[in-house]
């Protein structure tokens, strides 16, 4: 068991709640951490400028046996990870104290129309330090471990999960006179959604009781808009737009081979059918697939016409996920590896 797991979302936003500061909770709710101490979490954010003082971060990392972090892009940060890496081995009751980094995504190949393009571009410095000066590294996805292998030995995939014990208090409540079909996604996804979004708009013209709803971005056909809310409340917020059908395309790109499957899992969680591009790690769950415009129309159309079987993809779906992608089944083998993994005497200054 760890004795204590120090939790650094600097990303305050989905990919810290996802990434970080979920999967530490359920560290400690599972028994495999007696304490799991984070930063301050509002789940609404892009980033924070982290002024805390130094006594603080001593308090938050003391007795730590991991320190497990989004990649920082600042001086600061980075040398204060590794001064309180060193610090916490030379005094700690638990001998060392490893420092691991999270990367969720493949920063060699960020689209060019993408908003994290030049962000990218300017900072991949930073994070090839980040993933070098560290013990280990967590990803979402196996590709990204052979992407990022060349910059540290010690990777382990740590899928993205769903905490049930907050999805199924999710409560949805289904129209019975609209078929809503959903997308959620940011500008980054906007490829994505105008591959389908001339399927849409013929599915709209055929049958005028179907409603178009998107969450985040918005684009230039839909019926419906709402904006993001935060990482607590977004849970709720999906629940909320009691979404009958669910699309989740996904142009097949080096950058979407490395992105997880987290939207069909949310999705899946609330019991919402889905049709999907089976990119690389969207095969193989419990929905229709799509590859063409023609695969697209006639899911959606078997969907819509047919509540049954809508009710039948719903379901399974949902145990599905509930099967393979409980949190608190994954961190089991997380909490072995973050034990078992070697602490790198080579970072010694």
């Amino acid at each position: 068991m760890l004795n204590k797991i120090s939790l650094f979302p600097y990303q305050d936003s989905a990919v810290g709640f996802y990434r970080i500061l979920q999967p530490g909770r359920c560290l400690k709710r599972e028994k495999l951490s007696k304490e799991a101490l984070s930063l301050p979490f509002s789940g609404d954010k892009e980033g924070h400028n982290w002024d805390y003082k130094d006594d603080f971060y001593l308090k938050l990392t003391k007795n730590s046996n991991v320190m497990w972090s989004t990649v920082v892009y600042r001086d600061n940060d980075f040398l204060r990870l590794m001064n309180l890496r060193k610090h916490n081995s030379n005094y700690n009751i638990n001998k060392y104290c490893k420092l691991i980094y999270d990367m969720d995504d493949n920063l060699f190949s960020v689209p060019m129309d993408n908003p994290a393009y030049q962000d990218a571009k300017n900072l991949k410095i930073n994070f090839d330090r980040c993933l070098r000066g560290c013990d280990g590294v967590t990803v979402s996805v196996p590709m990204l471990k052979d992407v990022y292998s060349h910059l540290n030995k010690n990777i382990f995939v740590m899928p993205n999960g769903i905490d049930f014990k907050i999805w199924d208090k999710v409560k949805t409540k289904k129209n019975t006179r609209k078929i809503r079909i959903g997308w959620r996604g940011a500008f980054g996804h906007k490829d994505d959604y105008e591959m389908i979004e001339s399927v849409l708009m013929a599915i709209k013209k055929d049958y005028p009781n179907v409603e178009i709803v998107v969450l985040g971005w918005k684009p230039k056909y839909y019926t419906e808009h709402h904006e993001w809310v935060s990482a607590f409340e977004y849970p709720n917020k999906l629940g909320s737009l009691n979404i009958d059908i669910a699309v989740v395309p996904l142009v097949d790109s080096a950058y979407n081979r490395c992105k997880s499957n987290i939207a069909y899992l949310e999705w899946a969680a609330l019991k919402v059918p889905v049709v999907l591009s089976p990119t690389e790690n969207q095969k193989g769950m419990k929905s229709f697939e799509a590859r063409s415009n023609y695969d697209w129309y006639v899911a959606l159309e078997r969907l819509i016409k047919d509540k049954h079987l809508r009710l039948k993809s719903g379901q399974s779906g949902y145990d599905f996920v509930k099967k393979n992608y409980d949190i608190h089944k994954l961190v089991h083998p997380l909490a072995e590896w973050m034990e078992k993994l070697p602490y790198r005497k080579d970072l010694e200054p």
